[in-house]
């Protein structure tokens, strides 16, 4: 894990119109996508782990809570260890194209109105120090809304009724997404959250997606696409 100690309750202060600082606390989820030097420079990407810390806003009250993703640049696979120096001379100096895209997205969906995103409250990108896993590296913060709801690790976990409502909520979320231009990508019941009492289904993740314009608009066959159908014994899908 790239998400150590180091970002147990690191302050980060967001600049903007109205300037604020955050407390990270409850770490949620942690990813990594790595790649060897040669590899990295065929796909265009460089290595990067991203992870989502609950956070907590510092003033007076220190009540206002919200969500930071924090992205952030990886040395290549096989050089982990590499003296600092090694590593620091692979830092590279902007936003990946997957913080860059994500940020759009929700500065898009934000704009728009969408109800089933979280907002967009601010971003920033800092080079990492000197103790970081690749010094002078790319460090990207993104803070927005936290919004009510739980994951559902499976669809068959929940009750007809439920999972009725779940994919008819989705299916609105979808299309508001798309109106607003986007067309998340990284489709899976994981970047869903569902708040069961509101009935209410939210679309969490836009590191990857696409232009509404490429698409023709909603199918039905989002719901396998986005595990909201459960896989028969017989190997066909139903509700």
């Amino acid at each position: 894990m790239w998400f150590g100690n180091e970002f147990r309750d690191l302050k980060v202060h967001f600049g903007g119109k109205h300037p604020s600082t955050w407390i990270l606390k409850e770490k949620i989820s942690e990813h990594a996508d790595s790649y060897g030097e040669e590899e990295s420079e065929a796909v265009e990407a460089m290595s990067e782990a991203r992870a989502v810390f609950l956070c907590s806003k510092c003033d007076n009250k220190n009540t206002e809570v919200a969500v930071v993703k924090v992205y952030m640049q990886i040395p290549w696979t096989g050089t982990e260890l590499d003296t600092a120096e090694r590593r620091r001379a692979q830092a590279y100096p902007g936003r990946s194209e997957v913080a860059q895209d994500e940020i759009y997205a929700l500065a898009q969906l934000t704009a728009a109105g969408c109800s089933s995103t979280p907002k967009l409250l601010e971003e920033k990108h800092i080079k990492q120090w000197d103790t970081l896993p690749v010094p002078g590296g790319s460090l990207a913060f993104i803070l927005m809304e936290k919004l009510p709801g739980q994951r559902v690790e499976r669809i068959a976990d929940l009750a007809l009724p439920e999972r009725e409502a779940m994919r008819a909520s989705f299916k609105k979320g979808w299309n508001e997404c798309y109106a607003a231009g986007i067309v998340p990508a990284d489709s899976g019941i994981r970047n869903l959250l569902w708040d069961r009492k509101q009935k209410k289904c939210y679309i969490v993740d836009f590191g990857h997606w696409y232009d509404s314009s490429m698409y023709s608009g909603w199918r039905d066959g989002r719901f396998e696409m986005w595990d909201l159908m459960v896989f028969l014994s017989n190997g066909e899908w139903g509700p």
